[in-house]
């Protein structure tokens, strides 16, 4: 049947059920809108058209109920990981939140107000200790300036140290030098104290003489104690009466001959000074005359020399008694007498205290070091009289270079003997 279907479509025409357009015997789709040409075509396609969209819905509704269950699926594993790190991240950061917040709570900080008080406290807290900081660089850094310093003061202080203990032990020996030239008599008075007082101290004064400027002191002078019960052993026994107490030097001998009585008070270390310079004033002029003037001037400066030394203007404190004085001392340096209040008098010391007051009053303006060696450079100078020892006085005042002219004053003012106008100055009665 299905071939007389065939054979019958063959033999005569169509038309498309669709379109309506006519088609030949042997098509099998529409020329114009592709439809398929069948008798039965309308039928498949009422038929398809109700069971297809059947079918597809059917179809759909399945595929759609299984996409949702995978979307289902899938939203839920995804809801579960994204819990599991949010738990994570909680945890994480939760605590580290909590502990922060406890610290904060202990701190004191409850709000936000709380917090930004904090903040700018910890802000200004950090400048505080940026500054600290800096401030301490810079200590560390004087620190560092002040140490090195302190070495290289070091260093010098121990170099100086050692140039010290060498001029030290350089003095020493010119000390023990200058001690082995002066020897002590054996005498009952003379105790092991007072001998090395004596030794000491004439020592002493020794190397201050050479330091003003004294020579030819090399001579080695002898030092003795006397009395009634342990006399004099040599020249000087004729001369010297062991009645009374006095002091006296013996060229010829080269002998410092003390009294017993005087040896027994402190101040005989001025006694002993005082006679050894009469040793160094002969030995700095060897064509020395003993006659009045050079003994008044010679006198003077044996008080001077002593006194500058001691920086004591008195000479032979608490002796006066004991020579019989009326006064505690001997002499005063710094008397204001006159030369007329003595000058008519015998006593070549009381005349000698005035020209060794003009030099301590000096002494006082110009320096000791400066006076010291305008007396010895008048001494040595060739005067032949007391004028000419002035005049002497003045020029090496001058020579010294001080712009002043305190010896003229003072000779002027205390009426000692001078050349020229400064002779004519008014004296004291």
């Amino acid at each position: 049947m299905a071939d007389t279907i065939k054979d019958d479509i063959k033999t005569r025409g169509l038309q498309c059920p669709q379109c309506n357009t006519g088609c030949a015997a042997d098509d099998r789709f529409c020329r114009n809108c592709g439809a398929y040409l069948r008798d039965d075509a309308k039928a498949i396609d009422a038929y398809l058209a109700k069971v297809v969209p059947e079918r597809i819905d059917a179809a759909l509704a399945v595929r759609f109920r299984a996409q949702k269950i995978v979307e289902v699926e899938t939203a839920e594993k995804l809801a579960e990981r994204a819990m599991g790190w949010l738990k994570t991240a909680g945890f994480l950061v939760g605590i580290p939140i909590l502990v922060c917040g406890a610290a904060l709570s202990f701190l004191g900080i409850k709000t936000y107000s709380d917090l930004e008080s904090a903040s700018r406290k910890a802000s200004e807290f950090a400048k505080l200790v940026s500054n600290a900081e800096d401030q301490f660089g810079e200590v560390q850094k004087r620190v560092k300036d002040i140490d090195g310093a302190l070495k290289g003061a070091q260093s010098r202080i121990d170099g100086q140290i050692v140039l010290i203990n060498t001029q030290q032990q350089r003095l020493q020996a010119q000390v023990t030098s200058i001690q082995e030239r002066l020897r002590f008599c054996p005498a009952k008075g003379l105790s092991s104290e007072l001998k090395a007082l004596l030794q000491a101290k004439l020592g002493q004064y020794i190397a201050y003489l050479e330091k003003v400027g004294f020579r030819n002191l090399d001579q080695q002078v002898s030092v003795c104690l006397y009395s009634q019960d342990d006399p004099i052993q040599g020249p000087a026994r004729s001369v010297i009466d062991l009645r009374f107490p006095n002091a006296s030097y013996f060229q010829e001998e080269r002998t410092i001959y003390i009294h017993q009585d005087l040896a027994s008070v402190a101040s005989v270390i001025s006694v002993a000074l005082r006679e050894y310079t009469h040793h160094a004033l002969i030995q700095a002029m060897p064509n020395f005359t003993n006659v009045v003037p050079f003994q008044e001037v010679e006198s003077a400066l044996a008080d001077y020399f002593p006194a500058s030394f001691l920086d004591d203007p008195l000479i032979g404190e608490a002796l006066g008694p004991v020579l019989g004085l009326s006064r505690s001392y001997i002499r005063n340096l710094a008397t204001t007498a006159a030369y007329g209040t003595v000058v008519g008098g015998t006593d070549l010391h009381a005349r000698g205290e005035i020209w060794g007051a003009a030099l301590w009053q000096c002494r006082r303006d110009l320096s000791a070091d400066v006076a010291d060696k305008i007396g010895l450079e008048a001494w040595q100078a060739g005067w032949r009289n007391l004028e000419t020892f002035s005049a002497e006085l003045v020029s090496s005042e001058t020579a010294a270079g001080k712009g002043t002219s305190c010896l003229s004053r003072q000779i002027a003012q205390r009426g000692l003997p001078a050349q020229g106008p400064t002779s004519q100055a008014p004296r004291s009665k």
